[in-house]
């Protein structure tokens, strides 16, 4: 019995030494640190309703507050605003601190002093053209790799025009807008994008759906836009074939050897209309495709066949007599040496000289008389004809 007193005595002996203030306490038992954040210096964080830039804007917190930190969710942080709001912040704007329940931000430890801050942000394109209720996804290259916080927050200047979620950026109505993408770690990182939003373009129609040139002739094609609203009202040609024919960028095509080959047109919106066009290259002598330019106020029924071109050197022999014959009435004589166009189509003029009944000399002409140069029965087709006509163009021989 005394002998368990005597150790008991040195027990409590012992726990007096070691622990002047009570007994030991147990080594898991220490109370909870509380965690704080502080604002970074110049930030002044959206408080959203869900970890994600999608959240709702309940707020804003401010620079260099501090404020507890309630709960975490990848790279997001949940606080309480000064009037009880909780929303969530991006982890980039904010340093930690952390220590006992009486800790304040003069004597914590900080955590997040060792982040690496954004220096570059790089998207895939600057501008783009985008058609009304379409969508085109940007992507954004962050530098450096290593970047502790890569969060984006995206930013439309007119919401109207074009809004942006993540990305993913929609044409609303026909307008300009920019595009932001902002680093949320404090970096000041920003990209920028342009979209022009347009109406887009649904139908490209041309008058002819083939055309036939001879070589080193030429012959401009003018599409007609549908809807005539469309914003962009231009077109991107090209031949399947230069070699046989050539087009440039306003439309014009040359024939340079016989064969056929297509010419495209691609609209210049993102509506991707196009339209095609076959073109046949043959050996004519004459190709007519349009009529004279009309006057001001004349009927465009009626004048279109004033259209006229010349023979060489038939008519100069006077003392001669002469017989001219049209091969499928395609063109008929103009007086003068000249023939006009009746009707669309191939056809083979042939001239004959007789000096008292004796054939001097022949002369054989094959001829296209395109239906632009013929009457126009439809207002589109009126219209494409109106555009030639006054853009300064004539017939080609």
């Amino acid at each position: 019995m005394k002998k368990s007193i005597s150790l008991l005595a040195v027990f409590l002996m012992l726990n007096l030494l070691l622990f002047p203030s009570g007994l030991a306490e147990e080594p898991f038992s220490t109370p909870k640190p509380i965690t704080k954040i502080r604002i970074n210096e110049g930030s002044n964080p959206n408080v959203r309703s869900k970890p994600s830039t999608d959240g709702e804007i309940l707020g804003n917190a401010k620079s260099e507050e501090i404020y507890e930190l309630l709960a975490t969710s990848e790279n997001w942080y949940k606080i309480r605003l000064e009037n009880g709001t909780e929303g969530w912040i991006a982890n980039g704007m904010v340093t930690i601190f952390s220590g006992g329940s009486n800790s304040t931000a003069s004597n914590s430890s900080v955590f997040a002093a060792d982040s690496v801050k954004v220096e570059e942000i790089i998207l895939n394109q600057d501008t783009a053209v985008l058609s009304i209720g379409k969508m085109l996804n940007l992507k954004a290259t962050i530098t450096p790799a290593k970047a502790t916080n890569k969060n984006l927050e995206w930013v439309s200047s007119d919401e109207s025009i074009a809004a942006v979620s993540n990305g993913k950026v929609k044409g609303l109505s026909e307008g300009t807008a920019i595009i932001t993408a902002k680093a949320t770690d404090g970096s000041n990182a920003v990209a920028y994008f342009t979209v022009n939003i347009v109406n887009p373009v649904k139908k490209i129609t041309l008058y002819e759906p083939k055309i036939i040139l001879a070589p080193d002739t030429t012959w401009e094609i003018h599409p007609i836009f549908t809807p005539i609203s469309a914003t962009i009202k231009d077109v991107v040609w090209s031949s399947s074939n230069d070699k046989i024919a050539s087009v440039d960028e306003k439309g014009l095509i040359t024939g340079h050897k016989v064969g056929n080959c297509t010419i495209t047109g691609l609209a210049q919106d993102d509506s991707g209309c196009k339209v095609t066009v076959n073109i046949q290259v043959k050996n004519f002598d004459y190709v007519i495709r349009e009529p004279a330019p009309i006057p001001t106020g004349l009927n465009l029924a009626n004048a279109h066949q004033s259209s006229t071109v010349s023979f060489p050197g038939f008519f100069s022999h006077n003392e001669y007599e002469r017989y001219v014959s049209y091969g499928n009435d395609v063109v008929g004589d103009a007086g003068s040496g000249q023939i006009k166009p009746l009707k669309a189509g191939e056809g083979t003029i042939e001239c004959v000289a007789k000096d008292n009944g004796r054939v001097t000399e022949k002369w054989k002409y094959s001829v296209y008389v395109a239906q632009s140069a013929i009457s126009m029965e439809s207002d589109e087709e009126i219209q494409c004809l109106e555009a030639r006509i006054y853009n300064g163009h004539t017939y080609q021989v």
